[in-house]
């Protein structure tokens, strides 16, 4: 598939997409980029990149309000302002603080005599920005610092200054770290650090140890946003047909190509082909099929997908069901569906949470592309027979003959048996009552 390399809004960076991405890319503010122009490269590397930080500097002093006295005492602190949207629906106290750890983030800025010493103290032990983090945390005092960012940098590093303090830092998983970088030899690996997890699965303790990452207790609790979505069904009354839908399609559009799974050939074009053979089955077969989105239907960039699968679905009558942030629009549609299809998402491990078959199309042979389990939930080969032979075969079959056929237990690739939510609230609970 053919690529082209485009400049970010702010011509920072370069990013290579799928060439027929570039309209609409170039439609979002992107720009072009000529790879074999010394004037491109030179105006990227002395001049863009330069501007860039600067910016960032004059926003953060522009939109950023400066608070010249001490932060008020909290017992929790949210680590990162993105995830907190679960997060706040398990925090059993309102006393607590969210600190942005993303620069473009921050809404206020504490300068106060303790934080100016501290960053001044370790100005050559870590950056400005962790050291900032660092002397807030040690200002505020909390008795929990919690993330639901696990793949955090900033909070892994955060976590190791704090090491020897009595602050209890939490993580609880929102994503699968198989392919991570965090789980390779890099930087972000060799600081990988979480003295409580609140994972998945045993498969993902499994592969933290099995790579020797710092993760000093590790509490196998199953998905936070699976078990969320329990409660807003039963909390709005949303009357849940299973057999609704016979197939729930995942959407996995990848059309920026140098970022995650760069390294995999073609990568981008598995989700497009799986979308393809999940119509054409369809179609064939008369089923009733949910493409479920990625996207957000309030968000700016939500067509993204749309423009994306169309180059796939060019003969079908394809439409993308987006819902709001906040409404667990993908565990409804999960949950109303006889089968979730999918190529490596995480949301095809959390549709176990919802007691349903799955099937993982991962026709790219890869170290990094991962499935927890083997069985009739993972589908290697790349021809459509075979792809509607397996839909078919798992279609046809009870929930308990599909489980025999894997090689795992269900509770391996997602822990189902445990209320998330209530255990995450019940250890915050602990620790507070106990700190």
């Amino acid at each position: 598939m053919n690529k082209v390399t485009l400049l970010v809004p702010d011509k920072s960076e370069k990013i290579t997409i799928v060439s027929y991405m570039e309209k609409y890319f170039l439609k979002k503010g992107y720009h072009k980029f000529k790879e074999k122009s010394f004037t491109d490269k030179y105006l990227l590397k002395f001049f863009y990149k330069p501007l860039r930080k600067i910016n960032i500097i004059l926003n953060l002093i522009k939109n950023s309000n400066f608070i010249f006295k001490n932060p008020k005492k909290k017992n929790i602190i949210i680590y990162d302002c993105e995830g907190t949207i679960n997060l706040l629906k398990v925090v059993p106290d309102k006393n607590y603080e969210i600190i942005s750890t993303r620069v473009d983030r921050m809404e206020k800025i504490y300068i106060t005599k303790n934080i100016i010493f501290y960053i001044i103290k370790n100005f050559f032990k870590k950056s400005l920005k962790q050291n900032y983090i660092a002397a807030l945390v040690k200002d505020i005092s909390p008795k929990i610092v919690l993330t639901n960012i696990d793949k955090s940098s900033d909070f892994h590093i955060t976590a190791k200054i704090f090491k020897y303090s009595d602050i209890k830092f939490l993580a609880v998983q929102s994503s699968g770290l198989e392919g991570s970088d965090f789980m390779k030899e890099t930087k972000a690996g060799k600081n990988f650090f979480i003295p409580e997890f609140l994972c998945f699965s045993n498969f993902d303790k499994e592969l933290i140890n099995k790579n020797k990452r710092s993760v000093n207790k590790f509490y196998t609790v199953g998905s936070l946003r699976s078990s969320l979505a329990k409660e807003y069904v039963k909390i709005k009354k949303i009357d849940i047909n299973p057999g609704k839908y016979d197939i729930c399609l995942i959407s996995e559009q990848n059309p920026v190509t140098s970022e995650d799974y760069s390294d995999v050939e073609n990568f981008e074009e598995v989700p497009g082909t799986i979308a393809e053979y999940a119509h054409r089955l369809c179609k064939k077969k008369n089923l009733k099929i949910i493409f479920s989105g990625r996207g957000k239907s309030d968000d700016l960039n939500s067509d993204e997908e749309i423009f994306f699968y169309e180059e796939f679905l060019k003969n079908y009558d394809f439409k993308i069901s987006q819902s709001s942030s906040d409404a667990f629009g993908t565990p409804i549609n999960i949950m109303q569906s006889k089968i979730v299809i999918g190529h490596c998402s995480t949301t095809l491990r959390e549709a176990f949470s919802f007691e349903k078959k799955v099937l993982a199309v991962q026709y790219k042979q890869h170290p990094d592309i991962i499935f927890p389990a083997d069985g009739l939930c993972l589908l290697k080969n790349s021809s459509y027979d075979d792809f509607e032979e397996r839909v078919l075969k798992i279609l046809s079959m009870t929930k308990k003959e599909y489980d025999y056929r894997l090689s795992k237990k269900t509770d391996f690739i997602m822990e189902n048996k445990i209320n998330t939510a209530d255990f995450v609230r019940n250890r915050l609970k602990e620790i507070l009552k106990n700190s």
